[in-house]
């Protein structure tokens, strides 16, 4: 999440941007490290997921043109109906999203099944055509080079204080990330591991420094 907030940031602003990762880009604490992700329209009756993702493939598109690298391989999702039913309910919820928005979802009976997915046997099943599969580390560095490239500042460090001031964002914390303002002209965008340990320290900007931990 740092990593792409920073990379938006970059493209649509001039600030000063710092991003700290404790323990580096594509470190084993990171859950967006790994060989691949699934990409998906289908979030069953959650449609403002389905739109968010729509709007996520023209910027994963866009990703891929800036870097010149193949990051998302559209493969289609398979969603197969079996025994489980909380899986056959949200398989059959993202069908009827996907038709709603007029997303071009299909439902398969098992004849069209063997057909056309011959390694797999169900009585019925729905085909997302906009599903893929995400090259999650292969796009960490992607968006890292491009970040740096853009002026970002990406360092491996630890935070222990943060210089809010009385911008707006003062005290406005959330999960894995923290952003604030620094100065009149900088702005620090602090990416924390999930299991990070880190304790962020509000103080006064007079007397405050943000330390870096050395590479």
């Amino acid at each position: 999440m740092g990593l792409a907030t920073a990379y938006s940031i970059s493209n649509t602003d001039d600030s000063k941007i710092l991003l700290l990762d404790r323990y580096g880009i594509g470190n084993d604490y990171c859950s967006s490290n790994d060989v691949n992700r699934v990409f998906r329209y289908s979030y069953g009756n959650d449609e403002h997921y389905t739109r968010m993702a729509v709007e996520s493939l023209k910027l994963w598109k866009n990703l891929e043109k800036e870097s010149g690298q193949e990051l998302l391989l559209p493969t289609g999702l398979l969603m197969l109906q079996g025994e489980d039913r909380d899986a056959n309910g949200f398989n059959e919820a993202s069908y009827r999203t996907l038709s709603r928005l007029k997303l071009g979802a299909e439902e398969l009976e098992a004849e069209e099944i063997e057909d056309r997915f011959p390694q797999f046997r169900a009585e019925k099943g729905f085909f997302d055509p906009h599903g893929g599969a995400l090259l999650a580390s292969k796009a960490l560095y992607a968006l890292n080079s491009l970040t740096e490239k853009h002026g970002v500042m990406v360092r491996k460090g630890q935070a222990t204080r943060l210089l809010l001031g009385d911008h707006p964002c003062r005290n406005r914390c959330w999960r894995d990330c923290t952003i604030s303002q620094t100065s009149s002209d900088d702005w620090a965008l602090v990416q924390h591991s999930p299991k990070s340990k880190t304790n962020i320290d509000v103080v006064d900007p007079t007397t405050a420094r943000l330390p870096q931990t050395p590479e």
